[in-house]
């Protein structure tokens, strides 16, 4: 039966209520399926449509203190690519190592003109994510990627900075991180906590962005989703009057769940100052069949350094616990830092990769376990149903991947790989199963070090356009994508001529 009630909710008690539903379906082990049908049956569809809400999810993987190299190797510069036979080139996938020149897995058709709205090349690693499917099957048509990766030349070098930023914005005062979120609360996403950060990692400032919770672990991560449930307060008169609404809805909700009892996930305290106390940790924490598709068990074993290990390891059981937090509706955004410590020199600031045949091994083992937690990331979605989508949609399609890092060393120069790039240049890597904005490269570094910028309306290449002028729009395509298409939400943030060239639809 509907709740005029509820049918009725508006603002900030809708978006409160539609969080609090959401939670309390996780925690009785009811699918988000299961609690959209349930709300529409009580509060009407447009209600239960608000709870899906019109934005992608974003994973946002920053790279301080030198770490963003090896997102390089999985997705090397064009022009750096084409000439992989040249031994002198910082790639590790060069010829003899199943990459060379004249056989690209993934390799893209050359556009010398692009013109707006159009795909460009683009260069993928053998280790890149969402490339292949077992024994090197091609996941796409064409044995093209499943999904495609842009890379838009943005910001500046910011050598050794822990928190980078300048790849990352969307204005002057909009940071990419804070600005995605508030563009999710803009367009009616519900979670219980609308962004997480696992330290190191920059969310910045955004009009309209809510606070961010930030940990410094995927074990401080549970932690956060075991009792933010139960921090959510009724302090004001409106909600209690509300109160009553609420609880009948839940238990209601209860009804729906699998489960008999359901009493220690579900408590209401009698001054009405807590809702709901809901303990999320078994549903979080990775499990052996996580640890194997991630890559865990294998990681313990194969040749790495021990700061290499431990920070494949780290981002893998990470990634496992976002992906988790994704599926049953606890966040929107996450903000993932790559680099769990300071500066060093195997993991974090990787120069010593290319001095040696075993250092060149165990870069490429470092590369290959980044893509394959990348790869199984997606993977988890990919088998989760969206709610409130097609009977087809998985979780997959409506997840924008984004990174960027302070330094993304040297594409050129092997020896002792630099952090100083050719004319302090950047880039920020997007991709958007959805593809609202183009894939490849927009931009790029060339063979001679000259550095080729690129006009954001036309979508013209010029050696006189830095990465750091194109830095807004590149954020902006980022937000688009989350946004899917909204325009007139990331024209709020962002300053200037619209950047048609990066944008697909």
């Amino acid at each position: 039966m509907v709740s005029w009630k509820l049918k009725a909710l508006r603002g900030r008690q809708r978006r409160d209520f539609l969080k609090l539903m959401v939670a309390a379906g996780a925690g009785l082990g009811l699918e988000r399926s299961g609690v959209l049908n349930y709300i529409a049956g009580i509060g009407g569809s447009g209600l239960a449509e608000a709870a899906v809400g019109k934005t992608a999810r974003a994973l946002l993987v920053p790279g301080g203190n030198g770490v963003g190299g090896w997102m390089q190797q999985l997705w090397a510069q064009y022009q750096v690519g084409k000439a992989l036979t040249d031994n002198k080139m910082a790639y590790l996938y060069s010829s003899g190592h199943g990459f060379d020149s004249t056989s690209m897995p993934g390799y893209a058709v050359d556009i010398m003109n692009p013109g707006l709205k159009q795909d460009r090349a683009m260069v993928y690693s053998p280790d890149a994510p969402w490339r292949t499917e077992g024994m090197g099957t091609p996941m796409g048509p064409n044995n093209a990627p499943l999904y495609g990766v842009t890379a838009i030349m943005a910001g500046n070098d910011e050598t050794h900075t822990p928190l980078p930023k300048s790849a990352a914005i969307v204005s002057g005062g909009s940071d990419l991180g804070a600005t995605i979120a508030a563009i999710q609360v803009q367009l009616g996403a519900a979670s219980i906590v609308p962004a997480i950060a696992v330290e190191p990692a920059y969310y910045g400032k955004g009009i309209g962005a809510p606070p961010i919770t930030t940990v410094p672990s995927a074990d401080g991560l549970i932690d956060v989703f075991n009792s933010s449930a139960s921090q959510l307060n009724l302090s004001e008169d409106a909600d209690k009057a509300l109160f009553e609404t609420y609880y009948k809805a839940l238990v209601g909700l209860r009804r729906a769940a699998p489960r008999s009892s359901w009493e220690p996930e579900l408590a209401i305290t009698k001054d009405a100052a807590h809702l709901i106390g809901i303990n999320f940790g078994k549903q979080l924490t990775p499990t052996t069949q996580d640890e194997a598709d991630y890559g865990i068990n294998d990681i313990l074993v194969d040749d790495l350094t021990d700061k290499q290990r431990e920070g494949v390891l780290g981002f893998a059981r990470t990634l496992i616990v976002v992906a988790k937090a994704f599926s049953i509706g606890l966040t929107n955004t996450a903000v993932v830092g790559l680099s769990p410590y300071p500066t060093e020199s195997t993991f974090t600031d990787p120069h010593s990769t290319f001095s040696s045949a075993n250092t060149k091994l165990m870069g490429r083992n470092t590369t290959k376990y980044i893509g394959k937690a990348l790869d199984a990331f997606y993977a988890t979605l990919r088998n989760t149903p969206e709610p409130g989508g097609s009977g087809s949609e998985k979780m997959d399609e409506n997840t924008v991947f984004m990174s960027w890092c302070d330094t993304p060393h040297d594409p050129l120069i092997g020896n002792s790989w630099p952090d100083a790039t050719p004319e302090d240049c950047n880039w920020l890597y997007v991709m958007d199963p959805k593809q609202y904005i183009p894939k490849g490269w927009f931009g790029q570094v060339n063979t001679d070090r000259s550095v080729s910028g690129f006009n954001p309306v036309t979508g013209a290449e010029s050696t006189s356009i830095t990465s750091t002028s194109t830095s807004a729009a590149a954020g902006a395509a980022a937000a688009y994508a989350v946004a899917k298409g909204a325009w007139n939400a990331v024209a709020q943030h962002y300053i200037g001529a619209k950047p048609e060239a990066l944008l697909k639809t």
